[in-house]
Formats: C-alpha cells, structure tokens, sequence
C-alpha cells in the first residue's frame, strides 16, 4: 500500500507545480540592448591579462607542493593557502 502513497503524494506534487508555472505568470522583464553599457575595448585583454596570470601563479603553486586539489573553489583554495602560509595571504588583506 505503500507505493500508492508515494505514487500519490508525488502526482500531487507535480499538480502543484504545474499550476504555480502555469500561463497566469507574468513573463520576467528584461532589458533592451540599447541600455546594456558595451564593454571597454580593453576589457578583453586585461581580463586575459589576470587569466594568464591566475594560470602561472597556480602553475608555480603546484610547483611548490601548493596545487589547487580538483574540486577546490578558488576561495577555498586560496582560504587554505592564506591559513598554511600567512606570509602567502598578507599582501591580499585588507
């Protein structure tokens, strides 16, 4: 008896979440291109500019014994190395 329980509860689920998506919802708003401000000429070499040098600074870290692990969020590695070698994380404090 069980099964038809859940087979229920999760039909009426569904139901429920059909009716909040249905067509009554106003479509989001959104922005015209017109007012999107264009980006700096620049912008795209100095960001490939600080990717080259994420990439190099990361290169020498693993170099170091200091690699990023696979599934480390920068942050989190970057939290790791500051709490390992505070002499690594003072010039990025505040």
């Amino acid at each position: 008896m069980l099964p038809w329980v859940t087979a229920a509860m999760f039909l009426a689920l569904a139901a429920l979440l059909l009716r909040l998506k249905g067509p009554g919802r106003a479509p989001l708003p959104t922005v015209p291109e017109e007012t999107v401000p264009a980006a700096h000429p620049d912008s795209a070499a100095a960001l490939h500019r600080v990717r080259r040098a994420y990439r190099e600074a990361g290169a020498a870290l693993a170099a170091a014994g200091l690699g990023r692990a696979p599934a480390e969020t920068p942050a989190g590695y970057a939290a790791r190395l500051g709490a390992a070698h505070p002499v690594l994380a003072a010039p990025c404090r505040p």
